[in-house]
């Protein structure tokens, strides 16, 4: 009865990776593209104090026709050759696998557990810095208070560096198991 759900599993498996396969290459294949065909990018843009985001137009060649042809040829043929060389790692490389885990178990713990915390520190920080204080002029308007503002802002933050405390710990966790697993396996295949 294991047999079916099995095959049903490995099936997933590969959908999953064949539908995120395209979300890596693609811009690791613009990229290798870039260099090799010499464009040059465009500096970037010098960090604002808001955290605001900007959006650039992109810019069309005048013949779209004829360059757009060429260059999807060259894009679709570092993107095949980049994928190509992957696979080729991934089946000669031997315990390739094991160098897998351990870069994911390390990537993936960091942005699960100790991204989100860190991120989201530096957003209330941010906000809470932009806020402006607000004075009463007559007795009976309520004035924001600093140390209620500080005390309300407080609560989040511990929760976060607990956060932050948890996933750091995973990282470590995951990692030193994984690299212990990994030497194990090596050990006894000598």
């Amino acid at each position: 009865s294991n047999a079916p759900l099995a095959t049903i599993i490995r099936l997933l498996m590969a959908v999953v990776i064949l539908t995120t396969a395209p979300l890596v290459i693609i811009p690791a294949g613009d990229l290798v593209h870039g260099k090799i065909m010499g464009r040059k990018e465009s500096p970037p843009d010098p960090p604002s104090d808001a955290g605001t985001c900007v959006v650039k137009s992109v810019d069309t060649p005048s013949d779209a026709s004829s360059s757009t042809s060429s260059l999807s040829k060259s894009v679709i043929t570092v993107r095949f050759l980049l994928a190509l060389f992957c696979a080729i790692i991934s089946v000669e490389i031997p315990n390739f696998l094991s160098v897998i885990s351990l870069v994911g178990c390390f990537c993936v713990a960091l942005l699960s557990f100790a991204y989100p915390p860190i991120l989201h520190m530096t957003c209330a920080y941010k906000f809470h810095r932009h806020q402006p204080v607000e004075i009463a002029k007559d007795k009976q308007k309520p004035v924001k208070d600093s140390l209620a503002s500080n005390i309300s802002l407080a609560a989040p933050l511990v929760l976060d560096a607990l956060l932050l405390i948890w996933g750091v710990f995973v990282v470590a966790f995951t990692s030193i198991h994984e690299f212990q697993s990994m030497m194990h396996n090596a050990k006894l295949e000598r």
